[in-house]
């Protein structure tokens, strides 16, 4: 959930499941932003901002003994975007972002805890399509470059957006 306007400030959180081989985790985040225009008149926007997001679980079961895990992910970046009527009903919002990424993973079995990072650089590309002023779908993809933890380089995300009436 996201709340903000058009220009300045913006920001929300979210709360989710990851299913993953080892098992189940929950992922609670949030984020900050401030939406700008590059200068005055332009129609680019640019957006700078951070995400903090931590991930509990899963637990792993190691014959008899269970590994807990846990993650930290940090990033500080920015996205450029603009608006493009593509005809009296539909809108494009193409955009393009970087940020710096850092990952912890952290492990505790029996009271014994250790733990990994990782620092990279996170490039995407995407464009949202907005049918009605409170509804946009956005497809997006993610490159994660210079990392060694991170075992999933690629990400593609579809976002879907419900606008609430003011």
């Amino acid at each position: 959930m996201t709340f903000g306007h058009a220009q300045g400030v913006f920001g929300g959180g979210s709360l989710g499941m990851v299913d993953t081989d080892a098992g189940n985790a929950v992922a609670l985040g949030g984020g900050i932003g401030y939406s700008m225009p590059l200068q005055h008149g332009s129609k680019w926007q640019f957006c700078p901002g951070g995400t903090l997001s931590f991930g509990f679980g899963p637990s792993v079961d190691l014959g008899g003994t269970t590994m807990k895990l846990s993650t930290q992910i940090f990033s500080l970046g920015a996205s450029f975007g603009r608006v493009l009527p593509l005809n009296k009903d539909v809108t494009m919002l193409p955009f393009g972002a970087a940020a710096l990424g850092h990952n912890t993973v952290k492990a505790s079995v029996n009271g014994a805890t250790g733990s990994t990072s990782d620092t990279y650089l996170t490039l995407g590309f995407g464009a949202g399509f907005q049918f009605s002023p409170n509804f946009v779908v956005r497809p997006a993809l993610a490159f994660n470059v210079g990392t060694e933890s991170i075992t999933d380089d690629t990400v593609f995300s579809l976002g879907i957006t419900f606008a609430l009436p003011r």
